[in-house]
């Protein structure tokens, strides 16, 4: 895993690099993360800031956690599906808010968006 020199949070960037291995299939149900220790090393970031990302996805019911064993990938089901949509709009529009994005730039975003996907689909 690495990081990217940008804008966005350390933690945030980490959250999406473990959802992108997550969605391709790299990380599978119950196989372990990394300890917090050993990515943070890796990525050479505090392990707080693993931790952070690590609280954050089990938040969002991806990964689950055992005490002194670590944290694991959860099972997805189309409910787990569902509830990771709605957190990932919610993370990404959280985020878009603290770039300080207005309700009125992001809905015309939005309505660009479907507008483009109805006239293809026509």
């Amino acid at each position: 895993m690495k990081l990217k020199k940008e804008k966005k949070d350390v933690y945030l960037q980490i959250i999406d690099q473990i959802k992108l291995y997550i969605k391709l299939g790299i990380y599978k149900k119950d196989e372990p993360l990394p300890s917090c220790r050993k990515l943070a090393l890796d990525l050479k970031v505090n392990p707080n800031t693993v931790n952070k990302a690590y609280l954050e996805l089990e938040t969002e019911n991806l990964v689950y956690s055992i005490v002194k064993k670590g944290y694991f990938i959860k099972e997805n089901d189309k409910q787990d599906d569902e509830n990771r949509k709605t957190n990932l709009i919610r993370t990404e529009l959280n985020y878009l808010k603290n770039e300080k994005c207005t309700k009125n730039e992001i809905l015309k975003v939005i309505e660009e968006i479907f507008e483009k996907e109805e006239k293809d689909e026509a």
